[in-house]
């Protein structure tokens, strides 16, 4: 039986930026039927991510039309934070303790959409029947070598909206504005053994493995993906898709 509370005392404090937060706060995803959490508690601050899931709910976004917005600010951003913060709850509660620096992940929260913004990068928000279910960022990154490349950050597709192309869409659009950006590649990382349905999403789309291109915060089960914005990729299914922004 899984522990569904768990207690980090030993997490990296969170950035000044956050100290408006006050002991209690909490962050909730808000997406779905809710009928149970995953509580992770980090300086006071408790993250929420839901366990479970309607089927009614599944199959309503399954067929819903999927629109992808450039998100700047206002409602959008706020969505696209609540979506962030169930990632974090997943990655937190996936891992064992020290092995994800939460502190920094909720600080970035604040400094959304940072430099994931046009023309070099985008923050992406997928809606479907007016929920807001799955995001993405892209970004500059500069390689060991000095070449700047796009990198792929933060996808994130909430539980009950998986299985019914969201994430593909997503990755598709940012591949698409790279390329726009004059990008020649685009790299990524992710943690193997949390994620393997995300890798293999990755690789369907023509991402391959590659050295390790940074050194920051990646811990050892850390996959590294490379995609070359010259070789064509897979296509999305289009005809429950539509872009904006």
């Amino acid at each position: 039986m899984p522990d569904h509370k768990r207690k980090y005392e030993d997490l990296t404090p969170l950035n000044a930026r956050l100290t408006n937060l006050k002991s209690g706060d909490e962050f909730a995803s808000g997406m779905g039927t809710q009928k149970g959490f995953l509580n992770v508690t980090t300086n006071g601050a408790t993250l929420k991510s839901p366990a479970a899931c309607d089927e009614a709910e599944h199959m309503l976004h399954k067929h819903s039309p999927i629109e992808i917005r450039n998100v700047i600010g206002g409602t959008d951003l706020d969505d696209v934070r609540s979506l962030l913060r169930a990632y974090t709850a997943f990655l937190a509660a996936s891992t064992s303790p020290g092995k994800i620096d939460l502190g920094r992940r909720l600080a970035e929260l604040i400094d959304l959409p940072g430099t994931n913004t046009p023309p070099s990068g985008a923050l992406l928000l997928a809606i479907a029947n007016g929920k807001s279910l799955g995001c993405v960022a892209f970004g500059p990154v500069t390689l060991p070598s000095g070449e700047i490349v796009a990198e792929l950050r933060r996808m994130w597709v909430s539980p009950e909206a998986r299985s019914n192309s969201i994430g593909r869409a997503l990755i598709m659009e940012a591949i698409s504005r790279a390329r726009s950006a004059s990008y020649t590649a685009i790299y990524l990382d992710c943690l193997y053994a949390v994620m393997p349905a995300a890798i293999k999403l990755y690789k369907s789309v023509g991402f391959r493995p590659t050295d390790r291109y940074k050194h920051d915060h990646s811990v050892e089960e850390t996959i590294f993906l490379r995609l070359d914005l010259d070789q064509p990729t897979a296509t999305a299914p289009t005809s429950n898709y539509a872009r904006e922004g």
